[in-house]
């Protein structure tokens, strides 16, 4: 008597193969959603950890400055190394490689690691001034990781900065600036690094304003946000942004009406929407077309016309704001080589309107 072996068809197989395939294509939108949540998370820690801390170098800094200023952001010698040309991805700017100095390094060197990555040039060259002299021909020792001030406060000692873990610098979600034509802070060359390699840091202080240029350098700052602020002296601290992620500064920076409102996809995956953490230590996701309008009479308090420059600093939503009015502005003067300073002056009479009026000096 001949047994035969029991065993599947090739109906059965493929039957059964069938079944798998489609539970995967159920389940894979959950597993990648529930990958984003987890880079989402972690970012918000990361950005709250570093609001948490800036609030805490505030309450010890004898100018009790909420976002630590780099030495580099007060000193003309920040261009110094920045050479080459680059192509803006708005084709309405131009800008010379120097200026990158004031678009992406000053405004992430608040904390980080030393830079890894060249910021990229047009012709295939690059900036190597950030990263480490010792590994990188070119490079300067005046953007390492111990030069910058949140890490000398949060690590105690900046000698040992730069062997330290700096992943509460790193959103894990950081791609790079995205090509847009509205990422106006990153050349066309530089798109997709992530900027915690080419910069150092995820994150990037609140700097609406405007610079003071000379040439090919900066010689001047005037702030009307967080950067170069008091603690004390901000109102409403729980909407007024100190960090953000680059998209989601960039696209604050120039909506209109929301529904003029650009189609930028951030870093999670969410159009118009990023992490920012604010002024009182928190952090959340924030939806960057929540703008309101000013009131007439609130922009004639403040001096402000809808076609004065100004007017463009003035972003804010239902839950957040880059400005901090009432708050007056910050003039952050700058010094060269010599210890002169070389910042130009407030415009003639502007002294007693807002954000001149009461405006905080910062040497």
């Amino acid at each position: 008597m001949i047994r035969r072996r029991s065993g599947f068809t090739l109906i059965e197989l493929l039957v059964v193969v069938a079944i798998i395939a489609l539970l995967i294509s159920i389940l894979l939108p959950s597993l990648q959603g529930a990958r984003e949540q987890g880079k989402r998370a972690k970012c918000l820690a990361n950005m709250k950890s570093i609001a948490q801390g800036s609030v805490a170098y505030a309450t010890e800094d004898k100018k009790e400055l909420v976002a630590p200023i780099h030495q580099m952001a007060v000193s003309t010698l920040h261009s110094q190394g920045f050479t080459g040309t680059v192509t803006p991805q708005d084709p309405a700017e131009q800008y010379p490689a120097p200026f990158m100095a004031m678009r992406l390094a000053i405004p992430t060197s608040f904390g980080g690691r030393t830079p890894q990555v060249k910021i990229p040039t047009s012709g295939g060259g690059g900036v190597t001034v950030m990263m480490d002299p010792e590994e990188q021909p070119g490079g300067s020792d005046r953007w390492l990781a111990k030069t910058r001030p949140l890490n000398k406060y949060v690590m105690g000692s900046n000698e040992q900065s730069d062997n330290k873990n700096m992943e509460m610098y790193r959103c894990p979600a950081d791609t790079g600036y995205p090509q847009h034509r509205f990422m106006r802070d990153c050349p066309v060359e530089a798109t997709d690094i992530p900027t915690y390699d080419m910069l150092g840091n995820s994150y990037r202080i609140n700097v609406a304003g405007y610079f003071w240029i000379s040439g090919s350098s900066g010689v001047g700052q005037f702030s009307i946000g967080v950067w170069g602020k008091q603690l004390s002296k901000l109102s409403d601290t729980g909407k007024v942004a100190m960090y953000c992620e680059p998209i989601f500064y960039n696209a604050s920076r120039v909506l209109g009406p929301v529904q003029n409102a650009p189609d930028i996809v951030g870093w999670h995956k969410a159009v118009m929407k990023d992490n920012v953490a604010y002024a009182d230590g928190s952090a959340r996701s924030t939806l960057a077309v929540q703008m309101i309008d000013w009131p007439a009479q609130l922009l004639a308090q403040m001096n402000v016309a809808t076609d004065n420059p100004w007017y463009y600093y003035l972003r804010r939503g239902d839950t957040w704001r880059t400005d901090t009015y009432p708050t007056p502005g910050s003039r952050i003067v700058m010094r060269n080589a010599a210890g002169a300073i070389v910042t130009p002056g407030i415009p003639p009479g502007n002294m007693n309107k807002w954000p001149y009026s009461g405006h905080n000096t910062i040497d």
